[in-house]
């Protein structure tokens, strides 16, 4: 099927709506489907940012129309990715959102003025159902941006295949998990054998520890090559971590914002955390059993980030 011949694609996908990128990369591979339901590797497109998706009536493939089914136009070049009556909506709704987010009270914007202020210990971030904590800047011996070439340069990254959807994709970033023998870790339908501890991480995880008061056995390390790669939501709530994990993340290189969900108080807003290089998030007691996170893919380029969350495997032999 020509992506540019200008038909509908249905996209089998949950209610959302967001913001539409005008252009569409010419070459627009991966695109991949069954029939006329199709799936789009948005990695490859580097200047998609987000996209307006509309619920259908009138058009559908296949030809009779459920709920939760949407819309996209594939177009040529510079032409709009939406008819002029959704382009329309798109633009109402836009000011209207625009207009919502500068009202609504963020909690990043009342912690920025305190707990985002440089700081050496671990400060409270006030969330429901949670215990998390931040310090902009942990002493790792080393300045975060020579740690973080020498990782890149040394760890045998990986890219896994993981099961989405009941289907298998790449994950959008590279992973290496290190750990004791016998800390072997599944998510996602993969099962990670760890690799021996090097010098380098087992002084990160001394500096760690004694910054938690907690202590580790293993550290699923994740490469962000630039502003495409990405951490879909989840929650680290696997029996092998126990039953309150205690996950300490060390951000290296670029800041990239990490987004946490309420997994049903609809109440809570979701919290958008700016990391810094060198910075220490803990999560501890009920955080995973009932907050999500992840880190989004996004629209300006940017450089390199390694995230190192150190865990403990509660099954291990050690």
């Amino acid at each position: 099927m020509d992506p540019h011949d200008g038909r509908v694609l249905g996209f089998l996908l949950g209610f959302r709506s967001v913001v539409a990128n005008q252009r569409l990369l010419q070459d627009t591979p991966g695109i991949v489907g069954e029939g006329r339901t199709v799936a789009v590797d948005f990695r490859v497109h580097s200047n998609l940012d987000k996209l307006w998706l509309f619920p259908i009536t009138h058009v559908c493939t296949p030809t009779i129309a459920r709920r939760n089914f949407y819309t996209m136009r594939i177009t040529r070049g510079n032409e709009s990715l939406l008819t002029p009556k959704q382009l329309i909506i798109a633009r109402v709704w836009r000011n209207f959102e625009d207009r919502v987010e500068g009202e609504q009270f963020s909690v990043e914007e009342a912690l920025m003025s305190g707990l985002f202020e440089e700081t050496n210990h671990l400060e409270p971030i006030p969330l429901p159902d949670a215990e998390v904590y931040y310090q902009s800047n942990l002493d790792l011996g080393r300045h975060p941006d020579e740690i973080l070439r020498e990782l890149i340069s040394d760890v045998p990254w990986r890219q896994h295949r993981i099961l989405v959807w009941g289907k298998m994709h790449l994950q959008p970033r590279l992973v290496a998990w290190y750990g004791d023998p016998d800390t072997e870790y599944t998510y996602s339908g993969i099962t990670l054998e760890p690799l021996p501890w090097t010098d380098l991480l087992l002084e990160i995880r001394k500096r760690v520890e004694a910054a938690t008061a907690a202590s580790f056995n293993s550290v699923l390390l994740n490469y962000y090559r630039d502003n495409r790669d990405s951490m879909g939501f989840h929650s680290d709530f696997e029996p092998t971590l126990g039953d309150r994990p205690v996950i300490a993340s060390i951000s290296l290189g670029e800041e990239r914002t990490f987004v946490l969900k309420h997994k049903t108080n609809k109440l809570a807003k979701p919290v958008r955390l700016r990391l810094a290089s060198g910075s220490l998030l803990l999560m501890k007691g009920e955080t995973q059993r009932y907050w999500m996170h992840g880190v989004n893919k996004q629209g300006r380029p940017c450089g390199p980030r390694i995230n190192l969350t150190f865990r403990r495997i509660v099954n291990s032999n050690k």
